[in-house]
């Protein structure tokens, strides 16, 4: 089952799911369509999906915009940490 969190931020949300642990590892379903359509309204149509790996001390940057057009982020953290300056 996957929560839904919303954050301070207008159209911003935390999405935790169930991990499920066995001799093999670890399973979890990242997003499932229902939690998408629970807070869209539609179903999650992905226009692109990027991974990156970065060094130690490496800072990244998601790209802030105004645009009536522009993307939806979703953002996940596989290991490491996050830093939002919008939530601090």
């Amino acid at each position: 089952m996957t929560t839904v969190t919303p954050l301070p931020i207008e159209g911003s949300w935390i999405f935790s799911s169930e991990e499920f642990k066995d001799s093999r590892g670890i399973f979890r379903e990242w997003l499932p369509n229902s939690a998408c359509k629970e807070i869209f309204g539609k179903n999650l149509e992905v226009a692109q999906a990027n991974f990156s790996v970065s060094k130690k001390g490496t800072l990244r940057g998601i790209h802030y915009s105004l645009a009536l057009e522009g993307q939806a982020k979703l953002v996940t953290c596989l290991t490491g940490k996050i830093y939002d300056w919008w939530l601090t």
